[in-house]
């Protein structure tokens, strides 16, 4: 994790942003970001470290982290590169009140962007006999749906499931259940209700 003066060091090298930047904005930034990880892992290469944080954050979510904190372009990529190490080992407690959720529905919906995305937890294929250890990919985009919650309710958000290449199989958020292993194409709709899925043909 990056040290005090690092973080100065970066901050420094646009002109304005440290200036720019209080407290509050920062800690803005860390905790909205670090809900976008598994988007910002989605857009890099299949042989990328998913432990590392990548150099650079994809246009649609520097474009929300922007509208979000009220930043220009330049500003959110310097505070990417002075917080990324901060913003990738950074824990949120999943919740979506507050400041933080309406940010989201105010600037992140039309960046195909939410509070809570939903994506498996396995970044790479599990079956013991795949060949295949480049990280699993999107496969037909991100699906619209309505995550149904006892905190906060009804809450728009999206839903994205990743393929392995080397066993054809996809892999599909299971929310509250152990395994999010799916056969491929078995899965055309998702319905979310009191944190379960629900899945049908």
């Amino acid at each position: 994790m990056s040290s005090m003066d690092e973080v100065y060091q970066f901050l420094s090298r646009v002109p304005g942003l440290k200036e720019g930047i209080g407290m509050d904005k920062a800690m803005a930034f860390i905790r909205l970001a670090s809900r976008l990880k598994d988007e910002i892992i989605l857009a890099q290469n299949s042989t990328y470290d998913p432990a590392q944080p990548p150099s650079e954050i994809p246009e649609h979510v520097q474009s929300f982290l922007g509208g979000a904190t009220d930043m220009p372009d330049e500003f959110v990529a310097g505070c990417w590169t002075a917080f990324s190490e901060t913003i990738w080992t950074y824990e949120a407690d999943g919740s979506s009140s507050g400041k933080d959720a309406k940010m989201f529905r105010e600037f992140g919906l039309d960046h195909l962007l939410s509070s809570r995305m939903l994506f498996p937890p396995s970044k790479t294929c599990t079956t013991p006999t795949c060949m295949n250890r480049k990280l699993l990919r999107q496969k037909d985009g991100l699906a619209k749906v309505v995550l149904f919650t006892l905190s906060d309710g009804a809450c728009a958000t999206f839903a994205g499931h990743l393929h392995c290449s080397g066993m054809h199989s996809c892999y599909i958020p299971m929310v509250g259940r152990k395994s999010d292993r799916a056969l491929h194409g078995v899965t055309t709709l998702i319905r979310y209700a009191n944190k379960h899925i629900q899945r049908i043909r």
